[in-house]
């Protein structure tokens, strides 16, 4: 096997390493390559075998992809400019349909030349070609693939559970233990010394699947900062925020109140592309106030109740067993339903957006069963996992779908307070300290796989809807002329709309 590394660039696939199949030790030779999803755009088609061929430069094998070419006025500067560093070699010369980078400081022509070796671009040569990438190429994006959106929101989760997995402080406490005769298994499944040991057990598909093939953002330890801009940290304004994009400062109770103001839901469901074609799950029985249903005219299934599929066998076993299986909480199904509710309407309706508001994490967490609320944790991963498997076995949604998880609040961020959350309660008037920050996660065709960012600017909750309607090829002036949304989250979309 040859290991190859492709190096990313902005505007590109991040980097990837991949294992290579030589058929025959002699070059050049047929080699097959099983492409990861995150290098779809350099390799082909994600989880496919594209076949390459490898090339001699000195001693060491070249192994490049047959990708999209650029326009033919870019491709010596960029065979140029390739040659100028074996980091970007590699990307960039398969992006101007070079088939091998050189040695440092040389580049190359296309194959049949490299027996001849590689020649020293001339200082002007590189100026120019330094000129014409840096500007040129990060705006050559592929052609924009989105045209579904899957939202899902997992209630209260934190950031911290997120990033690090289980917490040692906390989790050790007895009395945050719910069942104790389970707690040796319990700390043998999410236990591990290393954060990303542990948070890979709390969460796989999150770290397995979307940290290598999209973006997370919302790690404080590496300075990047997501929370909501809403001065009440509890759920119904978070869920306002996320779905309309604004803080209304009147939104301020859990009360099941009609909203006032329109969620990018109930915008798209107006237009016509989309009319019919969006819809919402949520095991929190307060979703059709905060979308509106009287008014938004949006199908939406939340907590008791059922789901009318007619001809569905298995959503009349849901119906049935919802009703048997007692739910710890009065206004909280179990997620379970609200997940498989959500995969038949998806396999039946066909939407093009639809929203999964997942509920069992913030309930466990408020009555203080730390197990129970990290199990949710691993049982809404497994969630995820499933609506994206479902949506990537199927040919109409494939490669076409972007997937947004996110959290309507955080918690407090000690062992004494991760419980809670909220301003303006009597407990605790302003608050607890951290229960503002958040996380998000994005998976698409159309956004860059960078992985856990670092640094950058704060993002707000409200952002997501603006960031829903870009990935979908739309203006958010469109919906709001009056500029009053959240702008659309920064390095989420790299391609282009074709007109």
């Amino acid at each position: 096997m040859l290991a190859v590394w492709v190096r990313g660039v902005p505007g590109f696939a991040a980097g990837v390493q991949m294992q290579v199949k030589v058929a025959d030790s002699s070059l050049p030779v047929p080699v097959t390559v099983g492409c990861p999803w995150e290098a779809r755009r350099v390799l082909g088609k994600p989880g496919g075998v594209v076949r390459l061929r490898a090339f001699a430069v000195g001693r060491s094998p070249v192994v490049l992809c047959r990708t999209p070419r650029l326009p033919a006025f870019l491709r010596w500067p960029v065979k140029a400019w390739s040659g100028t560093s074996p980091r970007l070699g590699g990307m960039l010369a398969a992006r101007a349909g070079c088939h091998s980078p050189c040695a440092e400081g040389a580049s190359s022509d296309v194959p049949q030349r490299l027996s001849n070796g590689c020649q020293r671009p001339r200082w002007w040569r590189l100026l120019l070609a330094y000129l014409l990438t840096t500007l040129a190429l990060p705006g050559w994006t592929g052609t924009c693939q989105t045209e579904n959106l899957l939202l899902v929101t997992l209630d209260g989760l934190r950031w911290q559970e997120v990033f690090s997995g289980i917490d040692g402080a906390i989790f050790r406490d007895a009395g945050v233990i719910r069942h104790h005769g389970l707690f040796a298994g319990f700390e043998a499944t999410y236990w591990r010394h290393t954060r990303e040991a542990r948070r890979e057990a709390l969460m796989p598909f999150l770290w397995s699947v979307v940290a290598s093939r999209g973006q997370l953002l919302g790690d404080r330890t590496l300075g990047n900062l997501v929370q909501v801009a809403n001065p009440y940290h509890f759920s119904y304004p978070g869920y306002s925020e996320i779905l309309t994009g604004i803080v209304d400062p009147a939104i301020n109770s859990n009360d099941k109140v009609p909203n006032p103001n329109r969620s990018f839901l109930e915008w798209l469901n107006a237009m016509p592309a989309f009319a019919g074609r969006v819809a919402a799950f949520a095991s929190w029985e307060v979703f059709p106030a905060i979308l509106n249903v009287p008014r938004s005219g949006l199908p939406v299934n939340a907590g008791f109740a059922p789901l009318v599929l007619p001809g569905n066998p298995a959503v009349t076993l849901l119906n049935a067993l919802q009703t048997e299986v007692p739910s710890p909480w009065d206004t909280v199904r179990l997620d379970a339903f609200t997940q498989r509710f959500a995969a038949a309407y998806l396999a039946a309706a066909r939407p093009r957006v639809l929203y999964v508001a997942l509920g069992e994490t913030d309930d466990f967490a408020h009555d203080g069963a730390y197990d129970l609320y990290a199990r949710a944790a691993t049982r809404n991963d497994t969630m995820l996992r499933a609506l994206w498997e479902q949506v990537q076995a199927d040919t109409s949604y494939r490669d076409r779908t972007t997937l947004i998880v996110t959290t309507d609040h955080g918690r407090g961020r000690t062992p004494a307070d991760w419980t809670s959350h909220g301003v303006g309660g009597a407990a605790a008037p302003d608050g607890y300290a951290g229960d503002e920050e958040t996380w998000l996660a994005v998976l698409g065709p159309d956004t860059p796989a960078r992985g856990v960012l670092t640094g950058g600017d704060t993002v707000v909750a409200g952002s997501v809807a603006a960031s829903a309607l870009a990935l979908l090829g739309i203006d958010r002036a469109a919906m709001d002329p009056e500029g009053r949304m959240a702008p659309p989250i920064d390095g989420i979309v790299d391609c282009t709309r074709a007109r």
